[in-house]
Formats: structure tokens, C-alpha cells, sequence
């Protein structure tokens, strides 16, 4: 984060140009990486052979190790790109039709509470038993991928305490813990029904994790996926589109189209079939040969990012803070029955009652977004109304902004207090933070890039907070003095958290 003109100490578009060309059309890709190629060409693939799938660099936004696709030849704007059959597409109801998806369901039925098979355990059973067993129908792609889960959730777990009581670090810790009893409660039922499918000692803890990480980092939409749709099936979207993958159901996993890596800019077309899934170029500038070809993984800030692909960006401007606020409930009175004979005793107050309210996000200061959301403000005027709707589960009025808003100081100087508290542990490691961002390590060192991208993570969170404490000291400065006036009721309590 840089203030009054200075120069970051490194010129990253000068990086992410060089990365971006760094294999040379001539070269030759890994042994893993070609039999995909092959795999997918054999099964009908077309357009594969203007690619190839090289080393990206860390140092532009992907993860150390990271492949990347680059092209062989002059990509002309609005071109398809490839295309890849439908057949060997892999999603969630593929998985449930297959020998390993109909064992699965045998032993644990859906249906039964916690006992039975979700569609997810049964996608990532799947994908485990692919990777190991040779006769699966997707083991070429499933063993041609990384060794390593990219997400954090697979991270040794000093990795993983670098993230501290942030608020990814508490999701990452929620969804591990999910996991590790998800594997712990259901694979032994597996193994003891089904001993020739499941009794493999290769498909422990570590080997469900490396699942869950290359399909939560690598699945596109379910929609792509035509197993169990018409054969007059179709679907298009863009890049430029607003839809979540994981709010589409399980996503689906695409060969070869996962190499893709993200950049911003980036601009694609996605069309499926019953047939196959194309790609399209949608950028109006061509595509060189030698330069690396983008996906677009959407307006994801650094949070999102790390979570769901195992990366995260420098100076990321979609970066967000989630802000919670605990609402104390006014305690109703309890009736106290006399006993018979005795004098009815005065009404006691229940125990106060807390609601949490959230997440507020705030977001980096940017003129194309209110940076405080009107919805926290909304929330902090009526605590009582935004309790009622949080427990009823709906939403608060969205997309209200600030400026339309009449804002209490003291409002904003309760969330002032409280943002600077949150802002003291980041900016405690703020110069630790920023050398290993920009790409540095520890003397003598080479740097872990999973180190890098949670120094990237914790340095965006600062950002927000820095901007928004600014942001909040110039609104309590212009704000007029106001004297409170007597006999005003309280009003119900709220205080301001993270999300913890």
C-alpha cells in the first residue's frame, strides 16, 4: 500500500509481461501433462494443439509450481479457442452414476441425516479412487495433476497458523474440521462394506484433502456439465457474467480448461452441449504466440482467492473485510409459579439474548462502490430490525448507500473504535507482511509461495482497514457536534466484531 506517490520497489506489469511468455512455443510439456492431451484428443478434443501448457510463474498471481496454457500460435480476437467432449467432463451426478457412486449410495443412502453420502463425499470419493486406480475412466487426468492440494484447507498446519484469528483463518479451520470428520465418520463404513473398492490405504486423510482441493480450486459451473441433461442441452455465459461456482451446485471439473490461470482483464465465452464443452476468446486485442491465455475467475477479493484456489493477489482492489455486529436482545420477564402455599416471588429477567448480524463487508476505497456498506449503518440505527430479519433469515434492504443514510456519531465511532482494533495485529506485521508480498524471504531462504499469498492476504486486509479508519475519522470530523438529548431512551445494545 503506497501513499503520496511513491514507487512500489518492484514494477509488477513489467513481471506478469515477462512471466506471461516464459515457456517458448518449442517446448516440450511434462510427461503428466501430455498424456491429458492425448487422453482428451483421443476422445474427440479439437483445438488443443495451439496450446501448450507450461511452467506460470508465482511472481503474477498463480501459485508456485503453477502450470499455465500458452500459445503456440496467433490467437485471432473472438476465436474457440478448443473443445472438450462431454465425456470426459467429471461432476457430481456422473460421479453418483458410476460403479464407485452406486457403492458409495449402497452403503451410505442419502437421506439418513449425517450417516448418509452427500453429493459432495461422493464427488470427492470419486476423484480420490480416479487419482489411484488405473482402470477409472478419468485416472490419465486425475493422476497428470498437482501432487499438492492448492487450498489451504490442505496445508501442513504451520501454514495454516499463519493465518491466525483472521477471518480466513477461521473459515479455513471450520472447513478442515467439516472435512477430517466427514473422512473420520464415513470412509470406515466404506471400508469395512466394500474392502475391494475403499480398503486401499492410499485413500486417507491426505489423499480426501488433495480431492477436495483440486476440485474446490478447479471446478467451473455445474451448467457445463451435460450428464443427466437433454440432448438438446445448451449453456453460454461469459466471464463478464455474475454467477458463483459454488452457489450452482458441486461445479464441474473440465480437463485441459484448468490450466487456465486468472487475470482480470481477461475476457472468455463458455458454451456447453450434450456434446462438448468450447471456449471462446472474447478480449478485442489477439492473442501473441508465447503469450500465457487467461481465464477469468471473476471480481474475487484476496479472501475469496486464497480459499477457493490457494493464491491471492498483490494490491488486490476487490479486497474486502467481513464485519459483524452482536445485537443484545432485551431479556423478556419469567413468570415464577409460587409453590402452593408460598407468596407468588417477583418476575425475574431471562438472561440477555445475543444475535449476530452479518457480514458487513467493507471493501477497498473505489468510486465504482459505496466502501461502508449502507446495509451496517441500517443495522446500527435499528439493531432491533435487523436481529428480527437476521432470525427470520432475510436480508436487510441491499444496496443502500451511505450518502442517502443519516449516520450517527456514534455509530460511526463505535466502528471506528472497533476497526482499529482489528487494524492493530496486521499493522504490528505490516513491513513483514509487505517484504513477503512483494515477493521476499527470509535470509538465506528461498520463499514458500503459499507464504507469499498469505503475506498478500494479510496486507489487503490491512489496506481495508487503514482506508476505512481514514474514511471514518474524516466523517466523525465533519460531523456536527450534537448534544444528547435528556430523557432519550437507550437503545438496544450493539457492538461491532469480526468474524470470529
Amino acid at each position: 500500500f503506497f501513499e503520496h506517490g511513491q514507487r512500489p520497489p518492484c514494477d509488477w506489469q513489467s513481471v506478469e509481461a515477462m512471466s506471461a511468455k516464459r515457456p517458448h512455443p518449442g517446448d516440450e510439456e511434462n510427461a503428466p501433462v501430455r498424456a491429458i492431451v492425448e487422453w482428451l484428443q483421443g476422445h474427440g478434443a479439437t483445438g488443443l494443439e495451439k496450446f501448450q501448457v507450461g511452467q506460470a510463474s508465482s511472481m503474477a498471481g498463480s501459485r508456485e509450481g503453477e502450470l499455465g496454457i500458452f500459445a503456440r500460435e496467433r490467437i485471432d480476437p473472438g476465436a474457440t479457442l478448443a473443445s472438450v467432449p462431454q465425456e470426459c467432463v467429471l461432476s457430481a451426478d456422473k460421479a453418483k452414476r458410476s460403479d464407485i457412486g452406486t457403492a458409495i449410495l449402497e452403503v451410505l443412502p442419502p437421506g439418513e441425516g449425517t450417516a448418509g453420502a452427500s453429493d459432495e463425499f461422493v464427488f470427492l470419493v470419486w476423484l480420490m479412487v480416479g487419482r489411484a486406480d488405473r482402470s477409472h475412466p478419468m485416472h490419465t487426468y486425475l493422476s497428470g495433476l498437482p501432487a499438492e492440494a492448492p487450498t489451504p484447507m490442505a496445508w501442513p498446519g504451520k501454514l495454516r497458523a499463519m493465518l491466525g484469528s483472521t477471518n480466513l483463518g477461521v473459515m479455513v479451520d471450520a472447513e478442515r474440521s467439516r472435512l477430517e470428520k466427514q473422512h473420520t465418520d464415513l470412509m470406515p463404513k466404506l471400508r469395512a462394506a466394500k474392502p475391494e473398492l475403499f480398503g486401499d490405504d492410499r485413500y486417507d486423510l491426505d489423499a480426501f484433502l488433495w480431492a477436495h482441493g483440486m476440485w474446490h480450486s478447479r471446478r467451473y459451473p455445474t451448467a457445463l456439465a451435460a450428464s443427466g441433461r437433454a440432448n438438446d442441452y445448451t449453456f453460454k455465459r461469459s466471464t463478464c457474467d455474475e454467477m458463483e461456482e459454488e452457489s450452482d451446485g458441486e461445479g464441474s471439473m473440465v480437463p485441459f480448461f484448468d490450466f487456465f490461470n486468472h487475470h482480470g482483464d481477461a475476457k472468455m465465452v463458455w458454451n456447453a452441449s450434450a456434446k462438448d464443452v468450447t471456449f471462446n476468446s472474447a478480449d478485442t486485442k489477439a492473442i501473441e504466440p508465447g503469450a500465457q491465455v487467461f481465464n477469468n475467475y471473476g471480481e474475487k477479493g484476496n479472501e475469496d482467492l486464497l480459499y477457493i484456489h490457494g493464491f491471492a493477489l498483490l494490491d488486490n482492489i476487490h479486497d474486502t473485510y467481513s464485519m459483524w455486529l452482536n445485537v443484545q436482545l432485551p431479556a423478556p420477564e419469567a413468570e415464577a409459579k409460587p409453590k402452593p402455599g408460598k407468596k407468588a416471588r417477583k418476575a425475574r429477567k431471562a438472561a440477555p439474548k445475543m444475535a449476530r448480524i452479518g457480514p458487513f463487508l467493507l471493501r477497498r476505497m473505489d468510486p465504482r462502490w459505496d466502501q461502508i456498506p449502507g446495509e451496517l449503518w441500517q443495522a446500527l440505527a435499528d439493531p432491533m430490525a435487523a436481529a428480527a430479519a437476521a432470525e427470520a433469515g432475510e436480508a436487510l434492504a441491499e444496496g443502500v448507500q451511505t450518502l442517502q443514510l443519516e449516520v450517527s456519531p456514534e455509530h460511526v465511532q463505535s466502528c471506528l473504535a472497533m476497526l482499529k482494533q482489528r487494524l492493530q495485529g496486521f499493522a504490528d506485521t505490516k513491513t513483514r507482511d509487505r517484504h513477503f508480498a512483494v515477493g521476499g524471504a527470509a535470509e538465506g531462504e528461498s520463499l514458500d509461495s503459499r507464504i507469499m499469498h498469505i503475506a498478500r492476504y494479510r496486507d489487503g486486509q490491512r489496506q481495508v482497514l487503514e482506508e476505512a479508519v481514514r474514511t471514518l475519522e474524516s466523517m466523525l470530523a465533519q460531523a456536527p457536534a450534537e448534544p444528547a438529548a435528556e430523557g432519550d431512551a437507550e437503545p438496544a445494545a450493539a457492538t461491532a466484531e469480526d468474524a470470529e
